[in-house]
């Protein structure tokens, strides 16, 4: 998610194949902690921006997901997973019927859940709502009570020095709370901040079955065309050596044998051999290494 925040493919876009990793932990029904629901809505959340929106792993999780719902509307008992929830499941709204249902139970939960002066729990939830609110297609205003948004209690969580938080809180929580109350305040889900990108070409460590098949079918098939070209071949190298021979025989019987004069049989040899021989020899090595494979 920070890497798409940031406009980053985490496909392709680093050393690491984030897209993959994710894929990698679907254990057939859901990803990561089947226990736990929390890392599928925002498994389906970077999957739908990774293009991954018709993948049959992304319809899987989502049928998931909607079972993980409480009889109250929530998800996981928690304000913050149930507006995680719907904005997530709001990219799919549409698509199925149980979606529009599910998201229908959810609003409904957290309306119940606002207090009454318009506000949440903490900034940090208020922010995710806000969030979750901006993916109903929906306002502040909307949510109003007693003249109150969530958005104006958000705002009266900022400090002088324009972090977020309460006055209790470390340094380290301001940080967080204000980085969840930049795209609540400006009406942008995770589905919004995030960027949209294509499938990533994923390298799979094992062939596919079919170029897995492809070679031992190549290999079935070879042999027999070699041992055909392998039999006209070792024809064709045991009548050159035949012809060779005669030919040394007649040079040998008409050439004086002196030391001091090239012996014409060594060249005549020795260039017929060249020429005819050593050329099919090569051949035939070959064909034969093919045979022995």
């Amino acid at each position: 998610m920070a890497l798409m925040s940031l406009g980053i493919n985490s496909g392709n876009g680093t050393s690491i194949n984030y897209i993959k990793e994710i894929l990698d932990g679907f254990d057939g029904t859901q990803f990561g902690d089947a226990n736990l629901v929390n890392d599928d809505v925002f498994a389906l959340l970077v999957l739908f921006k990774a293009g991954f929106r018709a993948d049959a792993r992304v319809t899987k999780n989502i049928a998931f997901i909607l079972s993980k719902q409480e009889s109250d509307g929530s998800f996981a008992g928690s304000e913050d997973m149930t507006a995680a929830a719907i904005q997530t499941l709001s990219l799919f709204q549409g698509e199925r019927d149980d979606i529009n249902g599910a998201i229908g139970r959810a609003k409904q939960y957290l309306k119940l859940r606002q207090e009454q002066g318009g506000g949440f729990e903490n900034a940090y939830t208020a922010s995710w709502v806000l969030q979750a609110i901006s993916a109903l297609k929906e306002v502040p205003q909307d949510w109003a009570k007693d003249e109150k948004t969530p958005l104006g209690v958000l705002a009266g969580f900022q400090r002088e020095d324009g972090s977020v938080g309460a006055d209790d809180e470390t340094v380290e929580n301001r940080i967080w709370a204000t980085a969840y109350a930049i795209p609540a305040a400006l009406g942008k889900p995770w589905g919004d901040v995030l960027t949209s990108f294509d499938i990533p070409a994923v390298v799979e460590e094992k062939a596919t079955a079919v170029e897995a098949i492809k070679p031992v079918e190549e290999e079935l098939t070879a042999p027999k065309a070699a041992t055909a070209e392998y039999e006209r071949l070792s024809t064709q190298i045991t009548q050159l050596r035949s012809e060779v021979a005669e030919l040394k025989n007649s040079i040998e019987t008409q050439v004086p044998q002196q030391e001091s004069v090239v012996k014409p049989k060594n060249l005549v040899a020795s260039l017929a051999y060249t020429a005819i021989v050593q050329p099919i020899v090569s051949a035939f090595t070959l064909i034969w290494k093919l045979i022995q494979k």
